[in-house]
C-alpha cells in the first residue's frame, strides 16, 4: 500500500508514469531488504512460504516438530456411570450423526448408540449426541452421570450460564433440563482417548437411532472398549511449527 501511495503521488505531482512493474519491483526490493535484515518472521508468511521462495524473498528456518502425550479414559468411580459421546457433520453443516457409549465402573459396556441427525453443523451434532445420551441413562435409570466429550465448545455452551446461540438454545435447554434430574459431572477429553464414541458415531449415515447392547457391539469398537478398561494409554501427537524468529 505504501509503495502504490508513493506511485500515485509521484504520477499526480510529478507527472511521472503510473505503472504496475515499478510498484511491483519497489515492494519486492523493499521485502527483499527486510528479508536480509531479518526483520521478516516466518508467521508473517504462515503458508505461503512457497511463495516467499519463488520471490526469493529470504525467511529464516521453519521447523516443524512434535509434541507427544499420553491420554487415558478414566473409569468413573462405583455407582456412577460415564456417558461418552461424539457429533460430526460432512460439510459443516452436512449430513451428521450421533453416537455414544455408556460404560460402568468397571469400565464395562452398559449400552451404546448410534444416531442420524440429517442436515446439520458440528457443534448441534455434538450437543444432539449428549443430549440423546443423557436421556439414555435416564430412560435406564442411571442418576449418576458423567459425561465426557472431545467438543469443547459443546462443553462450555452446556456449562456456561447463557442462553447461547438462538438455534442452539432450545437444544441447550433440553440437555440442561435432562442434567437437572441427575447428578452429574461434565468433562473434556482429547479425542484420541474417546475413540470408542468416535467410532460409534461413524456408522450414521443410513439410520436413525439403534441402541447397540454389549453383544452388538463387535471388531475394533470392542477392542477399544476393552483396551480402556484396562487404562492402557492412547498416544497423542502434535505438530508444532516453530522457527528462529517466530
Amino acid at each position: 500500500m505504501w509503495n502504490i501511495w508513493i506511485c500515485r503521488n509521484a504520477a499526480i505531482f510529478e507527472g511521472a508514469p503510473f505503472k504496475a512493474n515499478r510498484i511491483i519491483s519497489r515492494t519486492l526490493n523493499y521485502l527483499h531488504l527486510l528479508g536480509k535484515a531479518n526483520l521478516i518472521r516466518a508467521g508473517h508468511w504462515k503458508s505461503d512460504r512457497p511463495v516467499a521462495s519463488l520471490l526469493t524473498i529470504p525467511l529464516p528456518p521453519h521447523k516443524i516438530s512434535s509434541r507427544i502425550s499420553i491420554v487415558k479414559w478414566i473409569k468413573p468411580d462405583r455407582g456412577w456411570f460415564k456417558l461418552n459421546t461424539d457429533g460430526a457433520s460432512k460439510g459443516n453443516p452436512g449430513i451428521a450423526g450421533a453416537g455414544g457409549i455408556i460404560r460402568n465402573h468397571l469400565g464395562q459396556t452398559v449400552l451404546a448408540f448410534q444416531e442420524h441427525l440429517g442436515l446439520t453443523s458440528n457443534t448441534a451434532a455434538e450437543l444432539k449426541a449428549i443430549y440423546r445420551g443423557v436421556k439414555l441413562c435416564i430412560d435406564s435409570n442411571i442418576r449418576k452421570i458423567w459425561v465426557e466429550t472431545d467438543a469443547n465448545v459443546a462443553l462450555k455452551l452446556i456449562s456456561s450460564p447463557s442462553l447461547g446461540p438462538w438455534h442452539l438454545q432450545n437444544l441447550l435447554q433440553q440437555i440442561r433440563n435432562l442434567l437437572s434430574q441427575t447428578e452429574f459431572k461434565i468433562s473434556h477429553i482429547f479425542r484420541e482417548g474417546n475413540q470408542v464414541a468416535d467410532f460409534a458415531n461413524q456408522a450414521y449415515f443410513n439410520q436413525h437411532l439403534t441402541i447397540l447392547s454389549p453383544d452388538n457391539i463387535t471388531g475394533i469398537p470392542k477392542d477399544l472398549i476393552r483396551l480402556d478398561a484396562c487404562s492402557f494409554p492412547a498416544i497423542r501427537i502434535r505438530s508444532i511449527s516453530t522457527s528462529n524468529f517466530s
